[in-house]
C-alpha cells in the first residue's frame, strides 16, 4: 500500500483511488455489528479479498518504481524508503491504541507471551506468527503491514530472478502457496481456532503462502512496462476494457463462495484450498486485469478515478487502513448504541479527518526525516553543511490544517454525547407508551421505562442511579422470539461517556437496534454485566405490577423477572 508514482514523478492516478476503494470494503468488513449502513451490506462479497489486491498492487508498483535491483546500494535504498513508508504510522496508531484501552483489547486470550506479542508488533513480525494471539493483536489489520515488511525485504532479490525466469519465479512462489495448502487439507485445521494453529493464519495472514501474489503483481509491471505500452487503444476501446475488468472483478467477488464451494468438492483442492479461492483465489484475474487496464489510464472510467477527491482519499487511504479499525473498537467499546446511518456519516468524517491530519504530521514527514536520517548515517560523504533555515510564514495551506483541526475537535465532541438528563416530570412524561413498569436492579440503578421508537429501530430507556454509579457496566440486550429462544445479542455500554453518575440521576439512553432481527424478535431480555464478558451476579427485583398499558385502558401481564438468568423480559 505506497503511493503510485512514474518515474517522472507522476501518479498512476486510477490505481491511488482504488486503494481507497479496496480500503472501504476492508472498513465495511470491520463495521459489520457496529453501524446499520455495514450490516445491510450483501453477505456474499468476501469482505477479505481486498487485501489480496494490496498484495498485488505493491507487487506492481514497487517493481514499477525500482525496474532493477543491480546493487547494493539501490537494495540499502528501496529498504530503507520502504521501511519508512510504513513504520512511522504503524508504530505511531499502535501506541494510539495501547493508550486507548489501557484495560481493554490489548492481546487476545491465550497463552501467548504478552512481551513477546509486544516486541512482535513494534518490529512489525506480528503478522508472521500462525497464532491468532499474534497477527490481530492491538491493532489487527496491521497483520497486512507485517506481511508486506516480508515481501519488502525479499524485493530486491526476487526481482533479478523475475527478470532473468519470469515463469519459473512465478511457479515457485506458486509452489509455496501450493504446499501451504496441501499441508493443511493433511493435517485438516480448522478455519478458525483462536486457541492455536488455523486455517486463516497459515494460508491468509503469514507472508509465504500470500508471497504469489505479491509475485504476480511484479510480473504485472513487466508486463505493463513493456508489450502493454506498444497497445494503441482508442479511448472508446479503453473505456470498453475497463468496464470488462470492473464486471468480471464485481462478477468473481459476487460469486465467489458458490465457486470456491465447487472448488471444493474436487478431493485435490480440499477444504484448504477451498479457504484459498474464497480469499484469494477466485477473484485473482478480475484483479490482474483492473490492475493493468486502470494503470494505462486511456479510458474514460481511468479519467473518472483521475479525480482530484478520489486520488486524495486514495493518498490517505494507508491512514485510513489503519485508523478505521482503533476508531471502530472504540465505538464498540463506548459508544455501541449509537448505529444509525447519521452515527456511520459521523464516523467516516472523523476517520477521513484523522486520516489526512495522520498523513500530513506523521506519515509524510516522518518518512522524509527517517530517509534523510538514513542517509546521512549511512552515507557520511553526502551530509552537506546545513543551510541557515529560512523564516517560515503561516500559509494558506497551514489554515486549512488548522480548520480541519477545529471541524476535528467540533465532530469528536459531538461523537462523545454526555447523558440527557431528565428531571422526574420528565422521566414520568416521557413514559407514555412504557413497555415496563419500575424495575431496579440490584439496588444499583433502576429503569423507569422502556419505549419502542422509530417502528421498532430504537429503544429509548430511562434510567436512575439509586447511588452513586460508575460507567462499567453493560447491557447486553437479547432478541427473543416468541418461545423465548434467543435470536442475537447486542452489547452496549452504559452511560456513554461517563465516568461516575450521582445518586438521583435520570437520564435517557437511545439504543439503535439489530435490523436484521427485527420482523422476528416478539420480546426483548434486558442484562446488566459488570463487564463486556462477565455477567454481574446481581438480582432483578421488580418494583409494583408488571404490565403494560392494553388497548381499552386495561392491565395485561407484559413482562416477568426471570431469576435463574437474571433478566427483564418484556414484549416487543
Amino acid at each position: 500500500m505506497m503511493t503510485e508514482k512514474r518515474s517522472d514523478n507522476q501518479r498512476i492516478d486510477p490505481l491511488t483511488s482504488l486503494r481507497f476503494i479496496a480500503a472501504t470494503l476492508v472498513i465495511a468488513y470491520h463495521g459489520k455489528g457496529h453501524f446499520v449502513f455495514f450490516d445491510e451490506m450483501p453477505e456474499q462479497l468476501a469482505y477479505t479479498q481486498p487485501v489480496c489486491f494490496f498484495f498485488l498492487l505493491s507487487g506492481f508498483i514497487l517493481t514499477y518504481v525500482y525496474r532493477h535491483m543491480d546493487n547494493f546500494v539501490q537494495i540499502k535504498d528501496c529498504w530503507i524508503k520502504r521501511f519508512a513508508r510504513i513504520w512511522p504510522l504503524h508504530i505511531t496508531i499502535f501506541l494510539m491504541r495501547f493508550f486507548m484501552f489501557p484495560k481493554y483489547l490489548l492481546t487476545f486470550p491465550g497463552t501467548a507471551n504478552k512481551t513477546l506479542v509486544l516486541l512482535a508488533n513494534i518490529t512489525m513480525l506480528h503478522g508472521w506468527v500462525p497464532l491468532f494471539q499474534f497477527f490481530f493483536s492491538y491493532n489487527a489489520p496491521s497483520w497486512s503491514i507485517s506481511t508486506e515488511f516480508f515481501f519488502y525485504l525479499a524485493f530486491p532479490f526476487i526481482l533479478p530472478r523475475l527478470i532473468k525466469h519470469p515463469f519459473l519465479t512465478l511457479l515457485g512462489a506458486f509452489a509455496i502457496n501450493a504446499a501451504a495448502i496441501y499441508f493443511c487439507n493433511l493435517y485438516q485445521f480448522p478455519e478458525i481456532n483462536e486457541a492455536g494453529i488455523e486455517l486463516r493464519g497459515l494460508l491468509y495472514i503469514i507472508p509465504p503462502p500470500r508471497l504469489f501474489e505479491f509475485v504476480l503483481g511484479m510480473a504485472l509491471a513487466r508486463l505493463y512496462l513493456g508489450p502493454l505500452q506498444k497497445l494503441n487503444l482508442s479511448k472508446p476501446m479503453a473505456t470498453l476494457l475497463e468496464l470488462v475488468a470492473v464486471a468480471l472483478t464485481a462478477y468473481l467477488m459476487w460469486n465467489t463462495r458458490a465457486i470456491a464451494a465447487q472448488a471444493a468438492s474436487l478431493s485435490w483442492i480440499g477444504p484448504a484450498g477451498g479457504y484459498w479461492f474464497i480469499n484469494t483465489g477466485v477473484p485473482l484475474l478480475g484483479f490482474c486485469l483492473t490492475i493493468l487496464i486502470m494503470g494505462l489510464n486511456r479510458g474514460w472510467l481511468s479519467s473518472l478515478l483521475s479525480l482530484p477527491l478520489l486520488v486524495f482519499l486514495g493518498e490517505i487511504s494507508y491512514s485510513v487502513y489503519l485508523l478505521h479499525h482503533p476508531l471502530l473498537c472504540y465505538h464498540g467499546l463506548y459508544f455501541s448504541q449509537y448505529r444509525s446511518q447519521e452515527a456511520f456519516y459521523l464516523f467516516l468524517a472523523i476517520l477521513i479527518l484523522m486520516s489526512h491530519l495522520m498523513f500530513q504530521f506523521v506519515e509524510a514527514p516522518m518518512r522524509r526525516f527517517i530517509i534523510s536520517g538514513a542517509t546521512k548515517l549511512l552515507n557520511k560523504s553526502l551530509v552537506r553543511p546545513e543551510k541557515p533555515k529560512a523564516e517560515r510564514k503561516w500559509s494558506r495551506q497551514n489554515s486549512l490544517y488548522l480548520v480541519e483541526a477545529v471541524l476535528l475537535a467540533i465532530l469528536l465532541y459531538i461523537a462523545h454525547p454526555g447523558l440527557t438528563t431528565l428531571s422526574a416530570a420528565q422521566a414520568q412524561a416521557s413514559a407514555n407508551n412504557n413497555l415496563v413498569l419500575k424495575t431496579a436492579f440490584d439496588q444499583d440503578l433502576t429503569l423507569l421505562s422502556a419505549v419502542k421508537e422509530r417502528k421498532g429501530e430504537r429503544l429509548s430507556l430511562i434510567w436512575q442511579a439509586e447511588k452513586p454509579f460508575k460507567s462499567s457496566q453493560f447491557l447486553n440486550i437479547q432478541y427473543l422470539d416468541q418461545d423465548g429462544k434467543n435470536l442475537s445479542t447486542q452489547v452496549v455500554r452504559l452511560t456513554p461517556g461517563e465516568k461516575k453518575i450521582a445518586a438521583g440521576t435520570i437520564w435517557r439512553e437511545e439504543i439503535d437496534l439489530l435490523p436484521a432481527y427485527q420482523s422476528q424478535t416478539k420480546k426483548l431480555g434486558l442484562v446488566i454485566y459488570e463487564s463486556a464478558t462477565n455477567i454481574k451476579t446481581a438480582r432483578l427485583i421488580a418494583e409494583g405490577q408488571m404490565a403494560m398499558q392494553g388497548q381499552g385502558g386495561e392491565f395485561s401481564p407484559s413482562y416477568k423477572i426471570d431469576e435463574d438468568n437474571h433478566r427483564l423480559i418484556f414484549n416487543w
